[in-house]
C-alpha cells in the first residue's frame, strides 16, 4: 500500500501522547463558583475557583453516546471525571494531534468493543 506522506513515521498513539483521567464530580463542585473552565462533556460548563491543568489539553469523552468526542481545551482549567485528557508527550502540536483525534470514528470501535465482549459472553456460558 502506498502511503500519502511517506515522509512520516507512524507512531501509536501512546508512544507520543499521554492520558489522564479525572476525580472531579458534577456534585461535588455544585456550589463551586469562579475564575477557571471546567469541561463536561458538551465543552464548558461552568467557572470553579481552581484549575487541576496549567496548560493546554485536549479532552475526550470515555463513554456513552459521546464517546469519542474531543474538546480543545484552554490552560488553566479542569475537566470532569466523565471525560480522560490527552496531552503530546513529545513534540507534536497540539492542534495535529486534536485533528487527528477527530477523524478517528470511536462510535464504531465501541460498538465492535461491545459486540466482541457479547460474542466472549455467549462463548463462555456454552463452556
Amino acid at each position: 500500500m502506498k502511503r500519502v506522506f511517506p515522509d512520516w513515521e507512524e507512531k501509536k498513539l501512546e508512544r507520543i501522547a499521554t492520558k489522564k483521567s479525572s476525580n472531579i464530580s458534577a456534585n461535588a463542585i455544585e456550589e463551586n463558583f469562579g475564575d477557571y473552565k471546567l469541561y463536561g462533556v458538551s465543552g464548558s460548563i461552568k467557572s470553579i475557583d481552581f484549575y487541576r491543568e496549567k496548560e493546554q489539553f485536549i479532552s475526550i469523552v470515555k463513554d456513552g453516546a459521546g464517546v469519542g468526542r474531543t474538546l480543545l481545551c484552554e490552560s488553566k482549567s479542569s475537566f470532569l471525571s466523565v471525560l480522560d485528557e490527552i496531552k503530546p508527550k513529545i513534540k507534536v502540536n497540539l492542534y495535529f494531534l486534536y485533528s487527528v483525534l477527530n477523524n478517528i470514528n470511536f462510535k464504531n470501535i465501541q460498538l465492535e468493543a461491545i459486540f466482541y465482549i457479547f460474542i466472549l459472553r455467549i462463548i463462555q456460558k456454552k463452556k
